[in-house]
């Protein structure tokens, strides 16, 4: 999406989705294309982890601190969730990074502002409105349901890199601690008893 919308402002860009000099595609026409859209869509993955993560996130959409120790035992229902819900918040997220990015393109392409543009302004604005709903839907559901296979660490710190250390287990063995001196003062009954070995 945000590849072709680009094709409206940048002449090359043009000629790698229309085909150089011809109807058709050539064969470097689809290379370029390729890479680019591939270089597109990660860099909407970056805004999206920096931008609609981070706004579901302050508006009370919390991450679990999921524990990484119990993974290996549920591997493939993670994987499962993985691709029935946090593929499709992905997609979601990006398509919105990716349909901000076609409009902000067309608005610069215009050389006079049409009739019917603020009609096509409404109607983003609705498909924004839908992919935002959508990805929170999606990111919501994942974190629920993985905090329900997995659990959660309490007290873990979530990293940079997105994992965490697992807390400590509440039932580890406490250290043992040396006994307390007794430092209580002696009975006066259990004072100084006279020595019977002793004459008087």
């Amino acid at each position: 999406m945000a590849l072709w919308w680009l094709s409206f402002v940048s002449t090359d860009v043009s000629s790698w989705v229309t085909g150089c000099g011809g109807s058709d595609p050539g064969v470097a026409s689809f290379l370029y294309a390729t890479i680019a859209s591939i270089g597109l869509g990660m860099s909407a993955s970056c805004l999206r982890w920096a931008l609609i993560d981070a706004a579901h996130h302050a508006t009370g959409l919390s991450r679990p601190a999921f524990d990484d120790a119990r993974l290996t035992e549920h591997l493939s229902g993670y994987d499962w969730l993985v691709e029935n819900h946090y593929r499709y918040y992905q997609f979601y997220g990006n398509t919105l990074i990716a349909t901000l990015f076609a409009w902000w393109l067309w608005r610069l392409s215009l050389a006079e502002m049409p009739t019917n543009a603020l009609l096509i302004d409404g109607g983003v604005l609705v498909m924004l409105a839908v992919f935002a709903a959508g990805s929170r839907s999606a990111m919501r559901r994942y974190y629920e349901r993985v905090a329900s296979l997995l659990g959660s660490s309490e007290g873990a710190r979530i990293m940079t890199n997105g994992g965490h250390p697992t807390a400590a287990k509440k039932d580890a063995p406490k250290a043992q601690t040396a006994p307390k001196a007794n430092t209580s003062a002696p009975n006066k009954s259990e004072a100084k008893k006279p020595d019977g070995s002793k004459a008087a």
